[in-house]
């Protein structure tokens, strides 16, 4: 806490406690005016420094962009999860990752995105019942539809097409130039 006044606050602090401990001194305690007069000004330099303390936390004085910055990073992350969420649900709605009726009605009960203000996500096992399946069956469906739904988005987001993977649904298997110098292999 030291660190946080200023030598001359202390010096000046120090001055007062000397002289009040000259004031309030009693010789007849038994107690030497040197030992009364440390305790006195250490004691001041203490109170001193809570008082700033406790003035510096009511009114801060420094910026700090680290605190700044983090606020700001985390509004632009709740807009960006709010975004991406709808994105999801728009996906899902207008069928562009080409799910089936069984994937998409998977996501809409698990996830709530159901047409009613209030729906709310449905477990694994009741999903099963509506469309009669074990829920083991509903989360492989479940992970299927989600994986049709991380390429549409990719798609979206970072520009690559899910129409570039291979027949087989493989990505393409890039062609690097032989080395110079290297023979052809058969």
């Amino acid at each position: 806490r030291m660190s946080e006044v200023d030598f001359a606050d202390l010096v000046s602090e120090g001055n007062m406690a000397l002289l009040r401990a000259v004031d309030k001194f009693d010789a007849g305690r038994g107690y030497k005016f040197s030992t009364y007069a440390c305790r006195a000004i250490l004691k001041a330099f203490s109170r001193q420094g809570m008082k700033l303390s406790k003035y510096r936390q009511r009114f801060p004085t420094d910026f700090d962009p680290k605190l700044e910055r983090s606020n700001y990073l985390e509004v632009k992350r709740a807009d960006f999860e709010k975004d991406a969420a709808e994105e999801v649900k728009r996906i899902v709605m207008e069928n562009r990752a080409e799910l089936t009726e069984v994937e998409r009605t998977v996501i809409e009960h698990r996830f709530g995105l159901e047409t009613g203000e209030n729906e709310k996500p449905m477990t694994l096992e009741q999903v099963g019942q509506i469309i009669g399946v074990t829920k083991e069956r509903v989360r492989q469906i479940q992970n299927k539809a989600m994986e049709k739904i991380k390429l549409e988005l990719e798609a979206k987001f970072l520009g690559t097409r899910a129409e570039e993977e291979g027949a087989e649904g493989e990505p393409p298997v890039p062609q690097v130039p032989p080395a110079p110098g290297a023979k052809p292999v058969a």
